[in-house]
């Protein structure tokens, strides 16, 4: 081999298959779910899906909601959980036109299990668009 140091063109041929390999797997989990991940927030709790899995969170089971999670995470939406590892949303923002409103509204539906029937007449939709959930 006159380039490079020998053996260097199997580490190359490994790093390309494992890309590759990667590469595919995105492909198929994204053509399987035909969509990169949504959130459905509604009366029995919390259903969360990305390209590789779906969790669905039951509202009896949430301790807290916070707004920081271990991973960095842009506007995550963070379920903290009795017995089980916490549920991290990353990123919120692309699941509406505002991450913190977002937040703010599983937030509150948490904290009032009173008002979730909003969930299933479109109030929480308007509310969420008028981002009208107390801060607190």
């Amino acid at each position: 081999m006159p380039y490079g140091t020998p053996g260097g063109g199997r580490v190359n041929r490994y790093l390309m298959i494992a890309l590759l390999v990667l590469s595919i797997t995105g492909l198929v989990a994204l053509l399987r779910s035909r969509e990169p991940g949504y959130l459905r927030v509604g009366l029995d709790g919390v259903e969360h899906a990305d390209m590789f899995r779906t969790r669905t969170v039951p509202w009896e089971n949430v301790v807290d909601v916070v707004d920081k999670a271990d991973k960095r995470a842009r506007n995550p939406v963070v379920l903290v959980m009795k017995d089980a590892e916490q549920v991290v949303i990353p990123n919120a923002d692309r699941f509406g036109s505002s991450g913190p409103a977002l937040f703010w509204m599983v937030r509150h539906y948490w904290k009032h299990p009173e008002a979730r029937d909003e969930l299933q007449d479109g109030r929480a939709l308007d509310r969420l668009r008028s981002e009208d959930f107390e801060q607190v």
